[in-house]
């Protein structure tokens, strides 16, 4: 089932009207309309353009939203229901929709009509790949972050990337396997 919708825009300049805005913004499902866009834009447009625009963007949200103080880094905060929303654009920014080097045609047409197809989770995944930390002491996974401090000799780590799932097993999990400790009761 599809559902169209048709927008308006707007100005705000109440104060009111930025705090409803902050409130009841829902980043996963901006960055995945960002995401559709820009990879529309990049199929018509040079890529180094789709990314001055995408750096704009943020910039342009970070001005609006954000609350620091001019040269001091350690005062920037942006409200809880935003938080993610930059580090979502870094990963879409990188991501195959806006940088198809190395990508043949047909492989680059089929990841774009697969984020404009998808469910927003799905595109979530595409657009930053979720790491799962599973370790011997919790049953279960534990979602981390993108990091390499989380490579551990006690742990085995699952990156979904939506098109590829890639499986790292640490040095004393790889030695358990080795020695077919997992086949046993």
């Amino acid at each position: 089932m599809r559902t169209r919708v048709s927008t308006i825009t707007r100005e705000y300049f109440r104060e009111q009207q930025i705090k409803d805005i902050i409130r009841s913004f829902d980043q996963e499902a901006a960055i995945v309309m960002l995401a559709r866009y820009s990879s529309y834009k990049a199929d018509v447009e040079d890529c180094q353009e789709v990314k001055k625009w995408l750096d704009r963007t943020l910039l342009k949200f970070i001005i609006r939203f954000a609350n620091y103080q001019k040269f001091d880094v350690n005062s920037f905060r942006l409200p809880p229901s935003m938080k993610l929303f930059p580090q979502f654009e870094y990963h879409l920014r990188r991501s195959f929709f806006i940088n198809t080097f190395n990508c043949s045609p047909d492989e680059a047409t089929f990841n774009r009509s697969c984020l404009m197809r998808e469910s927003i989770a799905n595109c979530l995944v595409m657009i930053q790949p979720a790491l799962l930390m599973y370790t011997a002491d919790k049953p279960l996974a534990t979602a981390v972050q993108l990091d390499i401090e989380n490579m551990k000799e006690d742990v085995v780590l699952l990156l979904d990337a939506y098109f590829n799932v890639l499986v790292w097993y640490g040095e004393h999990i790889y030695q358990w396997k080795k020695d077919r400790l997992n086949e046993q009761e």
